[in-house]
């Protein structure tokens, strides 16, 4: 995935942590500062630092339900 290139709408649809780590790595991406960084970025969040309100609106961005829904 480049999150530069690739279309992010809807990426997160299957499964909401109680955070965006957990929510990440329960759809399948890394959840490193530089990817979350990079995703925030390419979804007009700018000067991304990891404040609980960035989060969530990268999670509202990338499309991440909003109940938290349990892992399979």
């Amino acid at each position: 995935m480049d999150p530069a290139a690739d279309d992010l709408n809807g990426l997160l649809k299957l499964f909401r942590g109680s955070g965006i780590v957990e929510t990440l790595m329960g759809n399948g991406l890394a959840p490193t500062p530089e990817n979350r960084a990079a995703l925030a970025a390419a979804v007009g969040i700018p000067d991304y630092t990891g404040s609980d309100a960035q989060d969530e609106q990268l999670l509202a961005a990338l499309g991440a339900p909003e109940e938290i829904t349990p892992l399979p």
